[in-house]
């Protein structure tokens, strides 16, 4: 089983790099029309995406079977995490032409818990995969609530079900289904035991029903631990915005040509901003730069950079600015990864390739508290 899991990864690498390479090519032909280069980028942009998955899903597995995890609790609230799952997922549904509902079961006072956001995700991001992917009518429901001091979050899906043979064996990474599985849908076959594993960690548990052709219903249940903070909404960010927004002086510390190009065209799409940007081939230019020019509100920090890596920069940035905001961002993501760029003083960190759905909120909560 271990020999067809290798020769899949093999397949399942290759495929989404084939549409990458193959469609980047088509884009430099002549004489395409504004429609097709459209619909050739999206493709890519599909492509990778689901190759950044694949790869994800190999070292979450190779990192949870070291069993060298460290659980970090961190106040969380439920209604914006739940909000921003409906946003993640509602247009990958509608692409399937299946409804996508988010329902919260909680009463106004019970919304904050204390809980390792990141291994949450993990959870219901693989739970929620699997449930769209199975499913080609109906709906993906998603409820959540808190009872009897435990939080209870279900993913019901009107899809294909398990099969009976399977059931006992479904949160195993090497299970003959899997083979049929990912030759018929594609993917690895991991999410499940991903999901299962995470939970574990949090002291937690998953249990399903299901029914052939039918669909399934997955109930994740984990410790309730609330928060003694009081509840602050993060900023929304539809609130109506000045005709022209403040300008804001940030900087981004990176050495690839392509990633600058691509974050600095992502920072200049915000409406909701007015950015001046300035970059830094290195950190040690980064360093210079936050030195000499006193009104950079915000550092976006690479890691790996020459001269000077991104931890070092920050580090003396923080010292001769304290104040100023660092956000680390980098292809490295690890627990470990992003503990040591905190140590180092980043005042939060995103794991390239950068989501602007998650660098948005970043962005306002530092911009806007420095103004």
């Amino acid at each position: 089983m271990k020999t067809n899991f290798i020769q899949n990864i093999s397949h399942e690498i290759r495929t989404p790099m084939n549409g990458i390479i193959g469609f980047s090519e088509l884009l430099t032909k002549e004489n395409l029309t504004e429609e097709e280069q459209k619909k050739y980028a999206k493709i890519i942009a599909n492509n990778g995406k689901e190759l950044v998955q694949c790869i994800d899903n190999i070292l979450e597995i190779a990192k949870l079977q070291t069993e060298k995890i460290i659980i970090k609790p961190e106040e969380i609230d439920l209604d914006v995490l739940f909000e921003n799952i409906y946003k993640k997922y509602t247009l990958k549904a509608k692409e399937k032409d299946i409804g996508f509902i988010v329902e919260s079961k909680l009463n106004n006072s019970a919304d904050l818990v204390l809980l390792d956001k990141s291994k949450l995700f993990k959870i219901l991001l693989n739970l929620i995969d699997n449930a769209i992917k199975f499913t080609n009518k109906g709906a993906v429901i998603i409820q959540y609530t808190i009872e009897y001091k435990e939080i209870i979050i279900t993913v019901k899906d009107s899809g294909i079900g398990i099969k009976k043979k399977d059931e006992e064996t479904i949160f195993n990474i090497f299970t003959q289904s899997e083979k049929e599985i990912s030759k018929n849908y594609g993917g690895l076959g991991l999410g499940l035991s991903i999901a299962k594993k995470n939970a574990d960690l949090l002291g937690g548990k998953i249990h399903f029903i299901t029914n052939e052709n039918v669909g399934s219903t997955f109930t994740v249940t984990l410790p309730f631990i609330p928060s003694k903070a009081i509840k602050q909404k993060e900023l929304n960010l539809t609130t109506p915005q000045k005709e022209k927004p403040e300008k804001h002086i940030i900087l981004i510390a990176e050495d690839g040509d392509v990633n600058f190009l691509f974050l600095k065209t992502v920072l200049t799409k915000m409406p909701e901003f007015n950015f001046v940007i300035h970059r830094a081939e290195n950190g040690k230019k980064a360093v210079d730069i936050c030195l000499e020019n006193k009104k950079v509100e915000l550092v976006l920090m690479d890691i790996k950079m020459p001269i000077m890596d991104g931890y070092e920069a920050t580090k003396k940035i923080k010292q001769i600015r304290p104040k100023l905001p660092v956000i680390a961002q980098t292809a490295y993501s690890t627990d470990e990864d992003v503990q040591k760029a905190i140590e180092a003083g980043c005042d939060d960190f995103i794991s390239k390739p950068i989501d602007r759905n998650i660098l948005k909120p970043i962005l306002s909560r530092f911009i806007f508290k420095t103004t």
